[in-house]
């Protein structure tokens, strides 16, 4: 199933993205601004990666590619809890498209509706290293909450810095896209 947003569509991805997903997990301005960290990954560990996940039902990461510009990022739907209905939504944009702040929100919108719509998803939540405003941003403009702070819980160059904890409640979305008119 493809996934639709209004200027972006996530699909599964393919073969043919592994080049373009290597190079963004390698990007060290990317990594920097992602709460999780990567050793360099050749195109050997990432074809491997992709051989080893293609078929794992659990396995829930879509390319973002918009008409005009084809593939420009990843958004995976992640520690799906199935209990109590909650998981989180992370993203990355390509650098040329960091800042890009209408791809993001429409990207994660439309993988909002899904979870909420079609898998019965109660809660959203997310984290954010403090610095990177721009996904704070993005999250805020999306109808999340900042619900909390883990000081210093994540190291990177060469210092530790404050995650940021973010969450938006089914309610609080559909109450959100209603006053925006997102999908009308």
């Amino acid at each position: 199933m493809i996934i639709k947003g209004r200027i972006t569509t996530l699909r599964a991805i393919e073969s043919e993205d592994l080049f373009f997903l290597k190079d963004m997990m390698n990007d060290a301005d990317i990594e920097q601004m992602t709460v999780d960290s990567h050793f360099p990954i050749s195109s050997f560990q990432q074809e491997q990666w992709y051989a080893s996940n293609i078929c794992n039902p659990d396995f829930h990461k879509y390319v973002i590619e918009t008409q005009q510009d084809g593939a420009i990022g990843l958004l995976s739907l992640e520690d799906l809890d199935w209990r109590n209905r909650s998981f989180q939504v992370p993203l990355k944009l390509a650098k040329d498209r960091v800042g890009v702040t209408a791809v993001g929100i429409d990207a994660h919108l439309a993988m909002l509706r899904y979870a909420f719509d079609e898998l019965q998803m109660h809660r959203a939540w997310g984290s954010t290293l403090a610095y990177n405003q721009a996904s704070l941003n993005m999250q805020k403009l999306c109808g999340y909450t900042v619900e909390g702070r883990k000081r210093k819980a994540v190291y990177k160059n060469g210092k530790y810095h404050d995650l940021i904890l973010t969450g938006l409640l089914r309610e609080e979305y559909y109450a959100f896209v209603e006053r925006e008119g997102y999908w009308d």
